[in-house]
């Protein structure tokens, strides 16, 4: 027997598919069972950002283990963009891994990411206080990092926070206006169920600056967030577990390959 390969840097942990194929095929034997397997292998593979699917198939090896052991584990769209950068807060920190692994198998191969908890949009940087992600943001730039597509995935920290909705529109701009118009860009909207009066308005406001902005897109967490939290978020409904980290770096690889 060929002895597997040592683990890699961080994201990949060199299982093979053998571990992950038999947990798979009994999920699908169950939804068969269940009478909703035949609904299930109708859907296209081209469905829209935000399914969390970017067509079902073997994943390439090296797959990390919140990917391989998720049954929403995807093989990702191709890409044109040969590199993108990421800015989030601990939802993007956490989910890192698999983001890595989705973007370099959608042929991503220069792969910035930064998450930090806690991080709001502006608000940040002072004592006692994460980096915001406009500092991110200029950080970035100042560094020289200038990717094909740009993902931000903030928000989440800042709904609730704001009385008027005209506050979260000046934040998003703020963002909108900081980044480079050539580049394409994909924003992941935000799920609080502790504040879903306030998800609503920023979300549907962030729709709204992203149809004006053109050449972007958003991707819908809060879709899977909301109607999936039992299975993919954490006892706290705001992190994914391990199952939520596999589909949000699915559906955002979707989004860098529909604006790409």
């Amino acid at each position: 027997m060929v002895p597997p390969e040592p683990p890699q840097v961080r994201y990949f942990d060199a299982r093979s598919r053998r571990r992950w194929v038999a947990p798979v095929l009994m999920v699908v034997l169950l939804l068969a069972a269940a009478g909703v397997a035949g609904a299930l292998l109708l859907r296209s593979d081209d469905e829209a950002v935000g399914s969390g699917r970017a067509g079902t198939g073997d994943l390439p090896a090296g797959a990390p283990a919140a990917v391989a052991s998720s049954p929403d584990s995807v093989v990702p769209d191709d890409t044109e963009a040969s590199s993108v950068a990421m800015i989030g807060d601990s939802i993007t920190q956490g989910s890192a891994d698999a983001l890595r692994f989705t973007f370099t198998a959608a042929g991503l191969d220069t792969i910035d990411i930064d998450g930090l908890a806690s991080r709001r949009i502006e608000v940040g940087g002072g004592k006692g206080q994460p980096e915001s992600g406009m500092q991110a943001l200029e950080r970035m730039r100042a560094a020289g990092i200038d990717p094909d597509v740009w993902v931000i995935a903030l928000g989440t920290n800042d709904v609730g926070q704001y009385s008027d909705p005209e506050e979260y529109r000046q934040l998003v701009r703020e963002v909108l206006d900081a980044l480079p118009d050539d580049r394409p860009l994909v924003w992941v909207d935000v799920y609080r169920a502790d504040h879903l009066d306030d998800t609503d308005v920023f979300n549907r406001i962030l729709r709204a600056e992203i149809d004006e902005r053109g050449d972007a897109t958003v991707v819908s967490w809060f879709d899977q967030a909301s109607t999936r939290g039992d299975e993919i978020l954490r006892n706290d409904g705001v992190h994914p577990n391990k199952q939520g980290n596999a589909l949000f770096a699915g559906i955002v690889t979707q989004g860098v390959a529909q604006v790409t």
